[in-house]
């Protein structure tokens, strides 16, 4: 395979939306293997200070996880959703939110998004990075996005995941985010937003691996799950 450089001209800001989007491949690439290779560095190699805080933390994501949603009930940390890095990623490509429809911020929402692509860029600029526009059009919602429970069993990751507005996929979850109170004086909506939308990659993996330039192939005559928890939650 032939490599192609850049040519000198190419303007900075375009290098840098370049590096924007090579760090959100890189960070989903490699820092699942780096989380697992920190956690087994400080069982093996650490003092015993080290060694307890870890099997502390360790405990912690296994008791933490077994309620299936997070602590985190807002938007996670919006300088990590929000930011320069992820402004940059999104106009790498360049990706647009239209809004078709006003939502009305005294329901709770299951989206359905589809292709799944690759690792899901579409949505997860949306959704979870440079959140700004949906805030904007979407008043009052928390935009949460939907990915595989196992993730949520990965150390320091998982962390990332939920300041990003990422939730597990496992019914449980969902049913929790669809099922939560749009009072505004809930102690879930202390945050002043009264409402969840949460997506999901209806695809899911079948869908990725169906991924190719030019062609989208979609997964949804087995999928309908989500229709249904859509009907119990209202």
């Amino acid at each position: 395979m032939k490599i192609e450089w850049a040519p000198v001209h190419v303007p900075p800001k375009r290098r840098l939306q370049t590096l924007a989007a090579g760090l959100y491949v890189m960070i989903f690439m490699l820092m699942p293997g780096l989380s697992l290779l920190i956690i087994t560095s400080l069982l093996y190699y650490g003092n015993l200070f080290w060694k307890l805080l870890t099997l502390a933390y360790l405990t912690f994501v296994y008791f933490d996880h077994t309620r299936n949603f997070s602590d985190i009930h807002g938007n996670g940390f919006m300088i990590f959703r929000s930011n320069c890095i992820w402004k940059h990623f999104r106009d790498y490509f360049p990706i647009e939110l239209i809004k078709t429809a006003d939502l009305s911020a005294d329901h709770n929402y299951i989206l359905a998004s589809f292709p799944h692509g690759i690792i899901g860029t579409g949505i997860t600029c949306n959704m979870s990075r440079d959140i700004r526009q949906w805030l904007k059009l979407f008043p009052g919602i928390r935009p949460k996005i939907g990915t595989l429970d196992m993730h949520f069993y990965t150390p320091i990751f998982r962390e990332a995941l939920r300041y990003w507005g990422m939730v597990s996929v496992s019914k449980e979850s969902l049913m929790h985010y669809l099922s939560a109170s749009n009072h505004p004086k809930h102690p879930d909506n202390l945050d002043g937003f009264t409402s969840n939308a949460v997506a999901i990659l209806v695809g899911g993996a079948q869908e990725a691996l169906d991924s190719h330039p030019g062609r989208y192939i979609l997964t949804l005559k087995r999928r309908k799950g989500f229709v249904k928890l859509a009907i119990r939650t209202g």
